[in-house]
């Protein structure tokens, strides 16, 4: 969330299978100001993605076609999140935000994957930018650094030891 507000969220997708296989999607949610009373939550991708549901100029995903009327107490922002994670793996090309993603997903598949591959690689290269936002919580990336990174690996991988192997 952002320090100074509980209605915008930052995240991040890792797509590990299909046609986005590698792709670290960043993204900011935006909840309404009469939440939950309101229009359903945005999400927004930092770089945006080539994708049928995905505006090509603003990065939006398009969230109302999941949740066309949002209601108290049955939609939670979790379910805006696995319906983020979802449109990675099951395309759907009616009504598109991108026309041209969805004509190339149902015409000419292989450039399709061409350029879901590009855009995967583009919005990877961008993984270690600083965040938009200048923000305590905002998510960032950093490259490895062993002097940086290598003791709190070994003290994650440690604690993956048997429980028979650990003493009390």
């Amino acid at each position: 969330t952002l320090f100074r507000s509980a209605l915008m969220w930052f995240g991040v997708i890792f797509i590990r299978n299909g046609l986005y296989q590698d792709g670290v999607f960043k993204f900011t949610v935006y909840i309404p100001d009469n939440y939950p009373d309101g229009e359903c939550p945005r999400l927004v991708f930092d770089t945006p993605v080539f994708h049928p549901l995905v505006d090509p100029v603003s990065g939006e995903l398009d969230v109302k076609r999941a949740f066309t009327k949002w209601r108290r107490n049955h939609n939670h922002i979790w379910q805006v999140l696995m319906y983020a994670r979802r449109v990675f793996y099951k395309i759907d090309t009616v009504v598109p935000l991108n026309p041209e993603a969805a004509v190339l997903y149902e015409k000419d598949v292989q450039l399709f994957k061409s350029k879901v591959v590009d855009s995967v690689k583009l919005c990877n290269s961008h993984l270690f930018d600083q965040p938009k936002i200048h923000d305590p919580y905002a998510i960032s990336f950093s490259p490895w650094n062993p002097s940086l990174h290598d003791e709190a690996r070994e003290k994650m991988l440690s604690h993956k030891k048997k429980p028979e192997d650990r003493k009390s």
